[in-house]
């Protein structure tokens, strides 16, 4: 919300963008950005297109997939390193659970 002051007025920046809907496309514009989804035919699965993303298509298999302040992940990766504050912790999905051993 630093960007916007207020949630209110974050609310309010989202509705003045530009939404344009037809029976084949949705084109959203917002802050110098645009994203356009085709409409899916499921009788046609031949025609169907990636959302673009200021005319690029959108990328399946970036780099990180989870990239912020607070959750941090590599594409393919089983680890991902969550943060908040001066804390941090790694989680390893790859690894076994550490369970408790019966006697």
């Amino acid at each position: 919300m630093t960007t916007h002051g207020s949630f209110d007025a974050f609310c309010e920046a989202v509705r003045s963008c530009r939404l344009e809907v037809t029976p084949e496309a949705v084109s959203y514009s917002f802050v110098g950005n645009q994203i356009v989804m085709s409409r899916y035919d499921a009788h046609a699965p031949g025609s169907f297109a990636l959302p673009l993303v200021n005319g690029q298509p959108i990328d399946l298999h970036p780099q990180a997939v989870y990239e912020s302040p607070f959750l941090n992940g590599a594409y393919g990766g089983d680890r991902v390193t969550i943060t908040v504050g001066g804390l941090s912790r790694t989680l390893d999905f790859q690894a076994p659970p550490d369970l408790p051993q019966r006697p």
